[in-house]
């Protein structure tokens, strides 16, 4: 790197830091936006179990390969798990709010 850039790097950097939403916006709307975020995450990701448990015609046979039911079952969990901690990380952690 030309000896030149370090400087305007750092310049940036700092310019970066001081422009972030930090302080930004108050706690009171942080919060319950962020789990109202990401409980609508949750309840999209727990929608798949409506497949398994629906009443009615069962859907027409499709012509690919479908995904087995365990690996569809772990995947949406493991992502209901994460929404869910994502939401605990919200009422617990730091937003950066005033």
């Amino acid at each position: 790197m030309p000896p030149g850039c370090a400087p305007a790097r750092g310049a940036r950097q700092r310019r970066r830091r001081q422009s972030g939403a930090e302080g930004r916006y108050p706690e009171y709307i942080v919060v319950p936006a962020g789990t109202v975020l990401a409980l609508f995450s949750a309840f999209f990701f727990a929608g798949i179990w409506r497949e398994f448990f629906s009443a009615g015609p069962p859907p027409p046979q499709p012509d690919i390969k479908v995904l087995p039911r365990l690996v569809l079952i772990g995947v949406n969990s493991f992502l209901i798990l994460v929404a869910l901690a994502a939401v605990f990380g919200i009422w617990f952690g730091r937003t950066g709010g005033r």
